[in-house]
């Protein structure tokens, strides 16, 4: 297997269809609206019309119903790349998370499958077998 495909991610993603906006910390701090794709404990991918610089701090404020509904994330751009798709001028950015404001984790803990908590309580557990 080619070592670029390989996974990277230290926790698995879930596809999320939400409405964000984005504003850098950089330049004119002018807001973007984007749509993301798709989510994991430590990071978000978002699609945009604007492609953003690695190590980037952005916010992000999440708007969707339950427990997204306000969620203002500061994070750092990690990757963005143009769409693959001929047709389109979008790019998709990864994102790690840096800081959640607003955001309560008991109600988001509670809103998860009991399979989501298994995987993050597993993810959690075997961070700290290692670094113990």
């Amino acid at each position: 297997m080619n070592m670029q495909a390989q996974e990277r991610r230290k926790c698995p993603r879930y596809s999320l269809e939400a409405s964000v906006i984005v504003r850098s910390f950089i330049g004119a701090h002018s807001f973007i609206n984007a749509q993301i794709k798709n989510v994991c404990l430590l990071g978000v991918c978002f699609q945009s019309p604007k492609q953003f610089m690695e190590g980037e701090k952005l916010s992000l404020q999440i708007s969707g119903n339950g427990v997204l509904s306000l969620l203002h994330i500061i994070g750092e751009v990690v990757w963005s790349k143009q769409s693959q798709d001929a047709k389109s001028s979008a790019f998709f950015t990864g994102v790690r998370l840096l800081l959640y404001k607003d955001f309560d984790s008991e109600r988001y803990v509670l809103s998860l499958s009991a399979k989501e908590r298994e995987v993050i309580k597993s993810s959690v557990d075997s961070s700290e077998t290692t670094e113990g």
